[in-house]
């Protein structure tokens, strides 16, 4: 069982503070579980919350590799397309096919002028993908 295996490499205080952040997260109070006292249901919850990686794949979802709080070895150097920051996920726009441009959470893909991702003009200095404050044009949908 993956997650007990993953949950032995852990000393207490980081079980303990582990488990603060699982309850937090799930709406619990911090002192209703103690570490010592978690189900193999608790830690593989626990596991499928905060030891995955947190990059998210574009149409595909959470990436399934192991992490301890972050992104996997696979994803930890991969950088937004637009800023250069740590990318979250993927794009998950589609054109033709899906862009899967990495992006972090303040960079989106750019809004062109028909208020679509592709077939239309991009805004005058703007790539394909820019930070989310620098939009010149509103999505179609927030035109209905």
């Amino acid at each position: 069982m993956k997650h007990l295996e993953w949950w032995e490499t852990f000393t207490f205080e980081e079980k303990f503070f582990k488990t603060i952040e699982w309850l937090k997260n799930i709406g619990l109070k911090t002192d209703s579980k103690h570490p010592n006292d978690l189900t193999s249901d608790d830690i593989k919850n626990i596991y499928n919350l905060l030891g995955r990686c947190k990059f998210d794949k574009a149409w595909v979802g959470q990436c399934s590799n192991q992490a301890n709080g972050g992104n996997c070895e696979e994803h930890s150097n991969i950088k937004c397309v637009s800023c250069g920051e740590t990318a979250t996920h993927e794009c998950s726009e589609t054109m033709q096919f899906v862009c899967g441009a990495p992006l972090c959470d303040e960079c989106e893909h750019t809004i062109q002028s028909n208020g679509c991702n592709s077939g239309g003009i991009l805004p005058q200095g703007l790539k394909s993908h820019c930070k989310k404050v620098e939009q010149k044009f509103k999505h179609w949908t927030e035109h209905l």
